[in-house]
Parts: C-alpha cells; structure tokens; sequence
C-alpha cells in the first residue's frame, strides 16, 4: 500500500493522463454510465484538473477519499484499478453523451430547444409521458445546454412509458 502523500503526487499525474487520454479519444471520436455534471458547469467532456493548485489538490483529495474504499488512508493497488477504471468509464460516456448531443443539435447553436428535444429517442420511447422541455431548462432560458441534457437523459433512461392502464389513472 501507498502512503497518502505519494498518492496524491500519484494522483495528479493519473488525472493529467487521464485528461490527456480522455480528450485524445474525443478528438478521435471515442464513445461510452452517466456522471454527475452541474448545469453552468465548463465543457464536462475536458476532464482537466483545475487550474488554481488549491482547487487541484481539492479535487485529488477528493478522487482519493472516493477510491479509499475501506477508508484506511492508503491506496491498494486494486482500489487504484478500480479507481481508474470509474475514471475512464466516466469520460468515455460523457464523450458518447457529447457525440449524441451534437448530433441532436441541427441547427449548431450548442444547445437543444424544444424541437430537437423531441427528438432524442428517449423522449419518443416515452411519449406523452415524457417530461417536458421545459422540466428540464433549469436556467430558464429556453435551450437545454449540454450538463442540462446530460441530467434529462438521466431522468428519462429511470422514466418508464406510459401504458394504455397507467394512461387511463386520474
């Protein structure tokens, strides 16, 4: 096992790899579960380190707590793998997400509006019991950017379509 400090040095070089590899496959249009990204956030498909070193070690020491699965304050070289596997899985579906995004959105804006929020297949599986647009504008400005579309995927992967009996419920 490692110490701590040696982790954390560990660590920044494994997320800066990390970043590299991860926009290296964007740019070479790589595909791939569904993170958590907050709508105001930067391009969440980047997956760079901070750029202010209090904010870089914030993030390591967070990434670390999350992989010290039995919380003993050193890494195993299996709690890294599984670690770095979570990272890797993470950026290649926010790649599949962005490449399913850009692809929605015909007119190039950079965000959806109503009509090609009807399009995604999701919201067409569902149909009238799929939520509206607007449920999912959480800033209120009539286009879903790209961490509010990644949250409606979400909540409409766990949405089950109406059927002909649950339509028919008051």
């Amino acid at each position: 096992m490692m110490p701590t400090k040696s982790v954390a040095i560990l660590f920044t070089a494994a997320l800066a790899l990390a970043a590299a590899s991860v926009v290296g496959a964007q740019s070479a249009g790589g595909v791939a579960a569904t993170p958590t990204i907050a709508v105001g956030e930067p391009d969440p498909t980047a997956h760079r380190l901070p750029v202010h070193p209090q904010q870089q070690e914030q993030q390591v020491e967070a990434t670390f707590d999350a992989w010290d699965v039995d919380h003993n304050g050193s890494l195993s070289k299996q709690e890294f793998i599984n670690g770095w596997r979570q990272l890797r899985q993470e950026g290649a579906v926010l790649q599949q997400l962005r490449a399913q995004f850009n692809a929605l959105d015909v007119d190039k804006s950079g965000s959806l509006d109503a009509h090609e929020y009807a399009q995604m297949a999701l919201v067409k599986r569902l149909g009238k019991s799929a939520p509206s647009f607007s449920s999912f504008d959480a800033n209120k400005n009539g286009r879903l950017e790209f961490a509010e579309y990644v949250n409606a995927v979400r909540q409409l992967t766990a949405a089950k379509p109406a059927t002909a009996t649950t339509a028919k419920q008051p």
